[in-house]
């Protein structure tokens, strides 16, 4: 008998309304080869299993059913990587293909074409491709495009981790089984799907196809993003795991991609310090989390010292962080990057503190932009100051922290410190 090349690698609870749809697109897949499906059930509650179990009988040479008693995801600390080798230990298949349970394809030829693009690259571990987004809310539809334009590539890292038109869906991606368990911290990170991508980059190319070959669903009952938007708490959880995930990613890759896993990182610990109230310390807010029952990585207590401090340079305006103090009596002129909110939270806090300035600095300076709280602007790269002599505050949200990077480069700004980046 032919051996299978692809296992097709769905994992599902409680999916009775879309189960069938994801199953059929399956079923539907025109291939020179042969391939398998396997449907893992984490004891779903609604009739998902019953369902599985009616396409098993009537296909029971291509469906394979494996149905939990228990649910798992509840029960076992890393789930992921529990699930991965259960993928492991039943997928037969060269290439594995997912799709979760609420998700499903809608091109009879998407394993054909990804397969083949995998047999003729072999340097290429993971393809993906382009999708439709189903808002189940309002039944509205879009394309995704996660990277613009018609195009056949292979992808950045700035592209990849920093997603600017938001993530490849899961259900794009097929990859080939390395059979191989990846580093703990991949595992407790709370989503499964970009920590994979990440690591499949750092073995080999990932390859995007602008093809439109699945609907991703979001908002779908009981999904894991529309309960993000539920819950306070279990939005709190998610983003510091991705912190912790993304801080012990750069190290592991020798922080090979560090300027945009800054970028990233930052953005996550935005969302944590704007997201809860600030009369709570956020190490009180983590505890009722915990008790609560929701999970945070290894590390996390350590890291909430540093996003309180964050915190209070952001909302306190009394407050000035020991770097900044030390860093402003180094040099004999200081200089406040930027005109937004932050420079102003800035210009409080130098004014509490008794700390002069010069005056402010922009990367682009519109001719009017004289003055800005009394004090002189200029363009960044025209500072009428001694270089060695300067020391620039960067009072910008650093959640684009390459392109603030670019502009110091570009000005010859040698001296600067941000007190609204995250210490990592």
């Amino acid at each position: 008998m032919e051996e299978i090349l692809v296992s097709v690698w769905c994992v599902t609870y409680n999916h009775e309304l879309y189960i069938r749809d994801a199953i059929e697109g399956f079923l539907a897949q025109k291939t020179n080869f042969r391939y398998e499906i396997l449907i893992h059930d984490d004891a779903s509650t609604d009739k998902t299993p019953k369902i599985i179990r009616e396409y098993e009988k009537r296909y029971p040479d291509l469906i394979h059913g494996i149905y939990e008693t228990e649910n798992q995801y509840s029960k076992t600390r890393l789930f992921g990587k529990w699930l991965q080798k259960l993928e492991m230990q039943n997928c037969k298949g060269k290439y594995i293909a997912v799709c979760e349970g609420d998700d499903y394809w809608i091109d009879r030829y998407k394993l054909q074409v990804q397969v083949d693009h995998m047999e003729n690259h072999p340097e290429c571990l993971l393809s993906i491709h382009n999708a439709l987004k189903l808002n189940c809310q309002d039944e509205t539809m879009r394309v995704m495009d996660p990277y613009d334009g018609n195009m056949e590539k292979d992808i950045s890292s700035e592209e990849l981790i920093m997603q600017y038109k938001g993530h490849p869906p899961t259900a794009s991606m097929l990859y080939r089984n390395i059979q191989e368990n990846m580093p703990d911290f991949f595992y407790e990170a709370p989503v499964g799907d970009y920590t994979r991508q990440l690591y499949m980059f750092t073995k080999g190319k990932i390859h995007y196809s602008s093809r439109i070959m699945s609907v991703y669903r979001y908002f779908s009952k009981d999904s894991y993003s529309k309960r993000l938007t539920q819950y306070e708490e279990m939005a709190f959880s998610f983003n510091m795991g991705m912190l912790l995930f993304l801080i012990q990613f750069d190290v592991y890759t020798g922080y090979e991609h560090h300027k945009w896993m800054v970028n990233k990182i930052q953005t996550y610990a935005s969302a944590i310090i704007n997201s809860v109230n600030t009369n709570i310390l956020l190490e009180n807010y983590f505890r009722t989390c915990k008790n609560k029952g929701y999970y945070f990585m290894l590390d996390s207590e350590k890291y909430l010292k540093k996003l309180e401090k964050l915190r209070r340079q952001v909302f306190d305006e009394a407050f000035c962080s020991d770097a900044l103090k030390s860093f402003v009596k180094e040099f004999d002129n200081i200089v406040v990057m930027g005109k937004g909110a932050y420079s102003k939270k800035i210009v409080k806090q130098f004014e509490l503190n008794k700390i002069e300035f010069e005056g402010f600095a922009v990367s682009q300076k519109e001719q009017e932009e004289e003055w800005f709280f009394g004090k002189p602007v200029w363009k960044l790269s025209q500072l009428p100051f001694d270089r060695e002599q300067t020391g620039v505050v960067i009072a910008i949200n650093p959640v684009r922290w390459d392109d603030i990077l670019k502009s110091l480069e570009k000005a010859d700004i040698k001296h600067y410190i941000c007190p609204f980046l995250l210490e990592i």
